[in-house]
């Protein structure tokens, strides 16, 4: 399976992962909410990923992600 982020150092209290406009990676405990330029929910303060760090690529309004094999 193919996914945007990889999950292997990823807390395992982290449900979903999402980028912003800005390219920042953020980590959540659930599925957050797309509002104006960013997602907003219960952040884990604990995972971020820089820009360059991010390997998602893509349009960021697409980047949020479910972590691999929980259930929806």
């Amino acid at each position: 399976m193919t996914t945007k982020y990889d999950w292997s150092d990823v807390p395992e209290t982290i449900a979903y992962i999402a980028t912003d406009s800005d390219g920042f990676v953020f980590g959540y405990k659930s599925k957050p909410d797309h509002v104006a330029k960013q997602f907003i929910g219960d952040v884990y303060v604990g995972f971020c990923l820089y820009p360059e760090d991010n390997p998602f690529k893509g349009i960021w309004t697409n980047s949020i992600e479910q972590r691999p094999g929980e259930p929806q």
